[in-house]
Parts: C-alpha cells; structure tokens; sequence
C-alpha cells in the first residue's frame, strides 16, 4: 500500500484511491505514486464537514470511516429502509453515534456515500425494505 499525502482536498484518504465524478474535489488516480498494476486498499477514508455537528457535548467535524465489518451490516439491518440503513453502516463506520450522524446534512450525506461506495459496495443493496 502507498500512503496518500493530504493535497488540500476536502475529501482524503489516508491509504488507496478515490475515483469519481465529486466536482474535482477527490484525488485522481493520476495524481497517485502507484502504477495501474499496483493493488492499493482503502483503510481510512476522512471527510470534513463544512459545519460540525454537535451532539452528547462532542464535535465532529472531521468524519473517518474505516472499511465496514460483517457486524455493522447486521445491526444496519436491524433499521427500515436503504437510507436508514445505510446511515446506520456510514456511522458505525465512522464511530459517530447515530443521533450525531443523522446531523450531517443531506448534500454532505451523498458526498460521502459517494466518497465510500468502494467500502460499502452492494453490501445494503440485499438488505430488505
């Protein structure tokens, strides 16, 4: 694996790749110190809010998720719905409580669900409604 330096972009990950339409904002796998034949994973992936959001007399402002367990899918599944359970997963992920991440706004939401798609894969997409 090949350490990814912080280039001053919004979204960073610690170690691997980011690839995806996000407006520019995530590093390209050109700008990466690896060749395509390389294989780099993902372990940490760190997003900062534009605003913190507080709860239980804690701040969180800069989010990181780590690769999710087969146990954040079971108890993701335990809520109604694919948002429900995907925001479930993206804060087991991250270590945030629920109530906390449910503060993250909307547009911030699907920046990070696009930041972490890798991570998440189709693992909600089985789940029942």
């Amino acid at each position: 694996m090949v350490p990814i330096v912080d280039r001053g972009h919004r979204f960073r990950p610690i170690l691997g790749r980011v690839s995806g339409g996000l407006g520019g904002s995530a590093i390209a796998a050109a700008d990466l110190p690896f060749t395509s034949s390389q294989r780099v994973e993902i372990v940490l992936i760190t997003y900062q809010l534009s605003k913190p959001v507080e709860h239980g007399g804690h701040t969180y402002q800069n989010l990181s998720f780590r690769a999710p367990e087969t146990g954040d899918l079971i108890a993701a599944e335990q809520f109604k719905g694919q948002i429900s359970q995907t925001v479930a997963m993206l804060a087991m992920m991250s270590d945030v409580p629920l109530p906390a991440f449910k503060r993250v706004p909307l547009r911030e939401l699907y920046q990070i669900m696009e930041l972490t798609k890798d991570f998440l894969g189709n693992a909600l997409a089985t789940t029942g409604d």
